[in-house]
């Protein structure tokens, strides 16, 4: 991988935020093998900037998603309800303290995100009910995730593109790993991310319906109602046995 990262012309992460400080924005997502990623990586030099920052490209991830007792949020995604959530801790890189997010995923299939930096507990608590439907006392760690990013900002056009790789998570009691497996995603202002996928479908990739926290839950707790996640698990397992192929 250390060839194909050095033909990017790079951006820093405050150019970078600058350029993506979107109200709203439009997702999609691809999982693939990660023997695809140098190919990937060819395909995209020519249009799109990649972020370092402080000397690093390749950046760590560690998340811990909140949900109450009775797994409101995850069974908000397993209905695929229109208007949903997600809660979560998240540290970026080598970064002090974390960010408290939320996710909103909007009727009209956009996502809003709402962030607030190392927040004291009662701010935590103002953030999440100003943003949520939940009540932060409600509300208890239910998975941790580590990953590690390259991030890609086209050139001209607002439009990024996330690569996680080696995904792993645990629920304190038992974990799973994805060394094998890419997820992408492509953020856009509006519908760029139209544009971008035919550089994906090139790689002989499909859309896919893919949440960290859902496949996350649904793998360590099978005794939750999953149904709507099995096409998606059935798809992870298959290209990480057998590749994109």
């Amino acid at each position: 991988m250390g060839l194909p990262l050095q033909t990017f012309e790079t951006i820093n992460l405050p150019a970078l935020n600058r350029r993506t400080n979107w109200e709203k924005r439009n997702d999609r997502k691809f999982v693939a093998h990660v023997s695809v990623l140098d190919s990937l990586l060819q395909s995209l030099s020519a249009e799109y900037l990649l972020l370092e920052n402080d000397g690093h490209r390749l950046w760590h991830y560690t998340t811990e998603y909140w949900d109450t007792t009775d797994q409101n949020m995850f069974y908000q995604h397993q209905r695929n309800k229109a208007h949903r959530y997600k809660i979560r801790k998240r540290h970026y890189g080598s970064e002090d303290g974390f960010w408290l997010e939320v996710k909103e995923k909007t009727p009209d299939g956009r996502t809003l995100k709402h962030r607030l930096f190392n927040p004291a507990p009662a701010e935590a608590e103002t953030f999440i009910q100003n943003n949520s439907p939940y009540n932060h006392c409600e509300l208890k760690p239910a998975l941790f995730v580590d990953y590690e990013r390259l991030t890609f900002l086209h050139k001209t056009l607002p439009l990024k593109i996330t690569v996680d790789m080696n995904l792993k998570a645990n629920n304190g009691h038992a974990d799973f790993s994805f060394t094998d497996l890419m997820i992408l995603e492509f953020k856009s202002e509006k519908k760029e991310a139209d544009y971008a996928t035919r550089t994906i479908k090139a790689q002989g990739l499909k859309p896919c319906s893919v949440s960290k926290y859902c496949i996350g839950m649904a793998t360590l707790h099978p005794e939750l109602k999953q149904n709507a996640f099995k096409p998606t698990l059935l798809q992870i397992k298959k290209i990480s046995t057998h590749g994109n192929s």
